[in-house]
């Protein structure tokens, strides 16, 4: 929707934090189910992240990464919880 635009707040742990988001006027999604990898920030960590995701056939609904010193974090967006499960597995 022109002018409107969305962010993502994760990790909230706990009904402290739930309620905070909520009050903040944050939703809770249904339809977006999220996975955080944490790992060295190397050269061709998202794209092996990738390819293990593509080879399982799990298609992405989204991907955000950042970089943190000498680690990055991953937050890789499906919409289904069991993609979500399914890719957990794979990149354990």
């Amino acid at each position: 929707k022109p002018g409107k635009g969305v962010v993502f707040l994760t990790p909230l742990k706990g009904a402290a934090q739930l309620k905070a988001a909520r009050q903040a006027g944050f939703k809770l999604s249904k339809s977006l189910q999220s996975v955080r990898v944490e790992g060295l920030n190397k050269p061709g960590v998202g794209a092996e992240l990738t390819r293990k995701l593509a080879d399982a056939g799990i298609n992405l609904r989204g991907l955000s990464a950042a970089v943190i010193g000498t680690k990055s974090v991953v937050y890789l967006a499906f919409d289904k919880p069991a993609d979500a499960t399914k890719a957990m597995r794979i990149l354990r």
